[in-house]
């Protein structure tokens, strides 16, 4: 395998690698699609609730459950020579709203990527169904969702000693939650997952990886009489992951690797002018995340998550990070709605003695992000509600770990041929490779039929200080809703 390639390959294979491992950061990944989307994050009150910022399926009865509700999407991106393609093809809820809903989906998407002069190829099939219910005052309230996921990864070049097979069950989990009071929300969480990949042609080498269990709790406080909203997020993952290079005739040691998140977000609401004609929102996040690990001698003959043997000397490493987030929106006279949102990530790496000191140990990662929407119909009338909107963000990305990141990253695509695991074992280098990306959006929203239909579109031209050339990502997604 040629090893001169651009920086954000590498980025990419790392993150493919490192970032199964941790525990659900659900609201770091939604800020990095509303980033991209020109749209504001933890200064909109519509994703304080515990499936936006926790992942579950419960908080989608404060989004509100429809009776059927019909999305198709389409994203696009690309930025070097990483592309993704990404459809929902459909996401369909339906139910008794308030009570019960039962949603299914299906996601098909083309990931490639490309090593000098090779590129990798990835169709990925996503499907899952959620089915939640909860009584009619809300004091008892529980779902059950699950997530599968396979896919063949091809070469555009004949490799006789590769082509892969990647799947397995991204989430199985349950939640159980109570509305204790109608401003106070509490849910928790049992999961597990497991991913395999295997190289179909010469079995040269294959790994598995699981986070079993995964637990978490959630609390969601605020309503339309309180101004102040917050959602605290908390979850613990173990994880374990094994690794069978049989083209050398050996298993790899495995890697035991715990990891936890805790999230809070609080967003006020006050005017400072009668009637509401201009409408102050500021915004706070805070987090902790902490990832442990530490390899293990393999179990010879008998190489599985669950049988992990004694600890290798000096191979115990940890990769925390404090995030610290200020941000404010506003609404002006209805006329327009406008955002600004900073965040800092500060990261610590350390690493035992069987490693080599890391070149990057430490680091600082800055994330900004502004925007502004104006409704049309307040300058002219139609039936149409139309809502335009421009944004621009930057963000820092380092090694295994950035907001923008997971927005960009192909995982589980990884195009180096052959020992595709190789960077699990070098945590040394989680930090190594900084980017600066940055993004300017347009797009605009439409709704009809007093919100019952709607669609979005939005394009977001990428640029990044470690590739000359840029990038680009689009969106679309149309919608039917019966309430």
């Amino acid at each position: 395998m040629k090893k001169h390639h651009n920086i954000y390959v590498l980025i990419f294979i790392v993150v493919s690698s490192i970032s199964i491992c941790f525990a659900q950061t659900k609201g770091v990944s939604k800020q990095g699609e509303m980033m991209f989307e020109g749209r504001p994050f933890f200064t909109d009150s519509a994703h304080y609730n515990s499936y936006d910022l926790g992942g579950s399926p419960l908080g989608l009865f404060e989004k509100g459950s429809p009776r059927f509700d019909a999305r198709f999407d389409y994203r696009h991106d690309g930025l070097g020579d990483e592309t993704g393609q990404y459809w929902n093809a459909p996401v369909l809820t339906m139910g008794n709203p308030g009570q019960i809903f039962f949603r299914a989906f299906y996601d098909p998407s083309i990931l490639t990527g490309k090593i000098a002069d090779t590129t990798a190829k990835l169709p990925l099939h996503r499907f899952g169904l959620v089915l939640a219910t909860q009584s009619t005052s809300g004091a008892i309230r529980g779902a059950f969702s699950v997530v599968g996921f396979y896919g063949d990864l091809e070469w555009d070049r004949y490799y006789d000693w590769e082509d892969r097979m990647i799947g397995g069950v991204e989430r199985i989990r349950f939640d159980i939650g109570s509305q204790v009071h109608p401003l106070l929300r509490l849910g928790m969480f049992v999961s597990g997952d497991v991913r395999y990949e295997k190289n179909n042609v010469a079995n040269t080498e294959r790994s598995c990886q699981t986070n079993l269990p995964e637990v978490g709790v959630n609390l969601d406080v605020g309503g339309e009489d309180l101004p102040v909203r917050g959602n605290f997020d908390f979850s613990y993952a173990w994880s374990r992951f094994v690794y069978t290079a049989l083209g050398d005739g050996d298993d790899r040691d495995a890697i035991r690797n715990d990891s936890l998140s805790i999230f809070l977000t609080m967003l006020g609401r006050f005017s400072p002018m009668p009637d509401d004609k201009i409408v102050l929102k500021p915004g706070l996040l805070l987090g902790f995340t902490n990832n442990s690990g530490e390899k293990r001698e393999p179990e010879k003959g008998n190489n599985y998550p669950v049988n992990l043997g004694n600890k290798r000397d000096g191979s115990e490493y940890g990769l925390k990070s404090f995030w610290f987030g200020l941000g404010a929106g506003a609404s002006i006279f209805d006329y327009a709605d406008l955002h600004v949102e900073y965040t800092l990530t500060a990261l610590w790496l350390s690493c035992g003695s069987a490693y080599a000191a890391p070149t990057d140990s430490s680091r600082t990662l800055h994330h900004t992000a502004f925007g502004v929407s104006t409704n049309i119909n307040k300058y002219v009338e139609m039936p149409i509600v139309i809502t335009p909107r421009v944004a621009y963000f930057i963000s820092g990305s380092s090694g295994a770990f950035g907001v923008s990141q997971p927005r960009l990253s192909v995982e589980p695509l990884n195009p180096a041929l052959n020992m595709t695991k190789q960077p699990l074992y070098n945590p040394q280098n989680s930090l190594n490779g900084f980017a600066r990306v940055s993004g300017f959006t347009v797009g605009v929203d439409g709704q009809v039929l007093e919100g019952q239909a709607g669609a979005s579109v939005w394009a977001t031209f990428l640029s990044s200080s470690a590739l000359s050339k840029g990038g680009l990502e689009f969106g679309a997604r149309i919608g039917f809703l019966l309430k």
